[in-house]
């Protein structure tokens, strides 16, 4: 599958690594500066995109906050109206047959999504994240690299689950709602 890729920051790389690792192909990205790491097509202005209309969109954007995450997925669907949206799955991550993964959701390398785990839409479950069984990670939603969302734990839109933050088995994270790193190392000069 060709697909166009919108942003092109980091996020954008492991989203690439995935699309790459699938099979499929980045024709063309939309960001406002040229990326010298991704080799296709670049369109610097969002409203030159109605030359690509018949390539599926991918969103590239990533998002740490809650508000940061609302953002990019508003944008997102009324630039992308009417197109194909496809989940970006990693070949290496895994995701059991019983769970579901709506449109636009990306799985990132070495994420986990147990039985009958329902992950929302544009959610990104990052890298090494494990998502247990019976779960609902809502729209919009990001489980950082390293979090864990215990059995029947419930993440609601928009909300930002920290690197190696732990939700505990049925418990729940409101919509917008905001859950700090496990731990973090101090910055060193």
């Amino acid at each position: 599958m060709r697909v166009c890729l919108v942003g092109a920051g980091g996020h954008a790389k492991v989203v690439t690594d995935g699309l790459r690792e699938a099979g499929h192909t980045v024709a063309v990205y939309c960001d406002p500066q040229k990326a010298d790491w991704l080799d296709a097509e670049w369109i610097e202005k969002d409203s030159d995109l109605q030359s690509v209309a018949d390539l599926p969109f991918v969103l590239g954007l990533g998002g740490v906050t809650p508000d940061g995450l609302l953002k990019r997925v508003t944008f997102f669907e009324k630039l992308a109206q009417g197109r194909e949206m496809p989940a970006i799955i990693h070949p290496r991550a895994m995701v059991s047959p019983s769970a579901t993964v709506e449109d636009g959701a990306h799985i990132m390398p070495g994420a986990i999504i147990n039985a009958e785990a329902h992950i929302g839409r544009f959610t990104i479950i990052n890298s090494g994240a494990i998502v247990e069984h019976d779960s609902v990670i809502e729209a919009g939603a990001h489980i950082a690299p390293g979090a864990i969302v215990l059995g029947g734990g419930y993440v609601g839109a928009y909300a930002m689950i920290g690197a190696g933050a732990v939700v505990l088995p049925q418990q729940a994270v409101r919509a917008h709602g905001f859950v700090r790193a496990a731990s973090l190392a101090p910055r060193t000069s």
